[in-house]
């Protein structure tokens, strides 16, 4: 446990620096330090801020740590675009020791509320956010996390939209930042004979999702055997992450809400970090 701690916090304050990232002479606790509290939170107490904040400041971690509100205010400074940058940091790290051109792609969803609550819920409203999961058969309200992870499971670049998007239309918006030649594998919602052209012509990367009966592209028996076996690593990743959740995710607004998810997220990737430390040094 103190040597996650003691990483987590170098990670940030290496992040940080990458960045030029400035910071008031008078500030009682460092970004570094908040950056450092989120993520514990979500890897050791299921997002449960004050528990963290209590222990921190306790064992000594952060003995000048803030109020529960400063420190509130505090997290919600650091937008989307700052921890998809954080994300992006530890995968440049991630890629020292696995250098890859196979990836996955999938997605899983992440209720706000129960079904009863629905007309009551205030963080997210429309029925765009009323969606099915075909995984687990049920109905759920709120948003999807989709992520493409490296074959062995790290989240590599990751987007939320509303829960009733179709996975292949919010496949269509992400960066592709892997070098060409790549490999992605799929289940059968990405299939899009169009758009897996458009990405062998323009990017040199090959979409290769599992087909349905009768398609027009059938793949071969290895090749499908090959695609189940590697893509049971994004749904062990994806139920490790979701393992870090409490019971229900508590956030008063959307962007609170989707801090969170990302903070499970970045925990996730730097416990799988963590386990490779040897090979990094």
């Amino acid at each position: 446990m103190d040597t996650d701690i003691i990483l987590t916090y170098c990670a940030c304050d290496d992040y940080l620096k990458s960045l030029n990232y400035q910071e008031a002479d008078n500030v009682v606790m460092s970004n570094a330090e908040v950056l450092t509290h989120v993520i514990i939170s979500a890897m050791m107490f299921h997002g449960n801020h004050e528990k963290t904040r209590l222990f921190l400041r306790c064992y000594g971690y952060v003995p000048n740590i803030l109020s529960k509100s400063q420190l509130n205010r505090r997290i919600h400074q650091f937008d989307d675009c700052f921890w998809r940058g954080l994300l992006h940091f530890l995968t440049i790290i991630f890629q020292k020791f696995e250098d890859t051109n196979e990836y996955i792609v999938d997605s899983f969803p992440v209720s706000v509320c129960d079904t009863p609550r629905i007309m009551r819920c205030k963080i997210y409203q429309g029925k765009e956010y009323h969606g099915y999961s075909s995984s687990k058969q049920r109905y759920f309200y709120g948003i999807k996390v989709h992520a493409i992870t490296t074959k062995s499971g790290f989240p590599h670049e990751v987007i939320f939209t509303p829960g009733s998007e179709h996975d292949i239309r919010a496949f269509i918006p992400f960066e592709f930042d892997i070098k060409e030649g790549s490999v992605i594998y799929a289940d059968r919602a990405y299939n899009d004979y169009k758009f897996e052209d458009l990405l062998r012509e323009h990017d040199k990367i090959e979409l290769i999702p599992h087909r349905k009966k009768g398609a027009k592209r059938p793949l071969g028996g290895t090749l499908r055997y090959l695609q189940s076996v590697i893509r049971k690593k994004i749904e062990t990743a994806f139920s490790q992450i979701t393992f870090l959740f409490p019971r229900a995710i508590h956030a008063v607004t959307a962007a609170g809400f989707e801090t969170k998810i990302f903070s499970f997220i970045i925990a996730f990737a730097l416990k799988m970090l963590f386990k490779n430390r040897p090979a990094l040094t």
